[in-house]
């Protein structure tokens, strides 16, 4: 398996990092996509059971959790419903989550060694999910968000993200109309959103510095090795995203 692990976090503390040029295959809890955990789990020295997942559905629900997690949504099922993004403090425990153009959101907390993923989309950002994770981690670990980092995984480039008029209006009411200014565009044929931009807005407000904020700026719908729902359409597969404390 092909990855890619990114070093704005203390390589020494904690890896992040997704997968790229692989067959895309990873279900929830699905026997015929074992093999592609049990891949991405060798490479960092651990076993599925230490591996967690969660029912993604665009939502802005954060799940914390800990070593008895480890496992779900990989070999077994895991809490009922569905959420977003998840946040934990235990060393050895990978969380992922799987994306094909939304922004997965690496969070890393050095002074309570706490960490978080967040998969966003356009429904999630309008719901702010990132933020909420911040939320979660400031009541849970006593996370100061000003010294949260913070990466953006691979995501879909505004030039490619073309959304209709009834598609915005999300935006238009979470976000102020300067903001908005800043990450929607528009011409003749529809409007083109910048996601990124539009989670940096939620979560400088939630208190991270600017500088905190790095984007990789990979667009997953120009780089062939990566799965994009919007060029693909008829052959989706999906990119998995991890972080975890060492």
């Amino acid at each position: 398996m092909n990855k890619v692990t990114f070093d704005f976090f203390p390589g020494n503390k904690v890896v992040a990092g997704y997968s790229a040029d692989c067959d895309g295959a990873w279900s929830y809890n699905k026997p015929d996509d074992y093999a592609n955990y049990e891949l991405l789990a060798k490479e960092f020295g651990i076993t599925v059971d230490r591996l967690v997942r969660v029912h993604e559905n665009h939502t802005n629900s954060i799940l914390a959790v800990d070593s008895s997690n480890g496992g779900e949504g990989v070999i077994k099922d895991g809490a009922s419903g569905f959420y977003d993004g998840m946040i934990t403090n235990a060393k050895n425990l990978m969380i992922c989550v799987i994306s094909a153009d939304c922004v997965p959101v690496f969070l890393y907390d050095s002074d309570n060694n706490a960490i978080g993923i967040v998969h966003s989309g356009k429904e999630g950002t309008v719901k702010e999910v990132a933020a909420k994770a911040v939320s979660g981690m400031k009541d849970r670990f006593n996370t100061d968000p000003a010294n949260l980092k913070c990466i953006f995984g691979p995501f879909i480039c505004q030039k490619h993200y073309q959304l209709q008029k009834k598609d915005i209006t999300g935006f238009l009411k979470t976000y102020s109309n300067g903001q908005c200014d800043k990450f929607i565009k528009s011409d003749k044929d529809g409007y083109y959103v910048d996601l990124g931009t539009a989670i940096r807005f939620s979560l400088e407000k939630a208190g991270l510095k600017p500088d905190n904020i790095f984007n990789c700026n990979i667009c997953t719908y120009e780089n062939r090795n990566l799965f994009s729902f919007r060029r693909e359409r008829n052959r989706i597969g999906h990119i998995i995203s991890f972080i975890m404390l060492k």
